[in-house]
């Protein structure tokens, strides 16, 4: 009985079609909630007073990779959102550079697991 049912063309084709779905379905799922890495951001933002710098201060953030795994490949930006006075549903976003020469973002090639990264923000170059 099963053979002369998928014997069938159409039957065939939509069988595969549902295993496709399914199958990629489940490898999207996979990808995206489980071999994900886990950073952790430092809830505060280093200010250190120092000469080098237009603003007197060197802002630095510090993240963590809290998962099992090595991140690779990672690429930072940093965002600065304030909300605007006069329209208060509006917020203002301004990008802050991550290196003297004014990138806006910043490559790692590796993390390792428990490892931590410091990055400093250039505020005093902000445009």
């Amino acid at each position: 009985m099963i053979e002369t049912l998928l014997a069938n063309p159409l039957v065939a084709q939509l069988l595969g079609l549902l295993v496709g779905l399914f199958t990629s379905f489940f490898s999207w799922w996979v990808l995206f909630h489980v071999v994900v890495p886990k950073i952790e951001f430092s809830p505060w933002i280093s200010k250190l007073p120092t000469q080098d710098d237009g603003s007197g201060y060197r802002h630095r953030v510090k993240f963590k990779n809290v998962g099992r795994r090595k991140i690779v490949d990672l690429q930072v930006t940093a965002r600065l959102a304030v909300r605007d006075l006069v329209f208060k549903d509006t917020w203002n976003a301004v990008y802050i550079p991550l290196n003297r020469e004014g990138e806006r973002m910043y490559d790692m090639p590796a993390i390792a697991p428990r490892g931590e990264r410091v990055l400093r923000l250039f505020v005093s170059e902000v445009r």
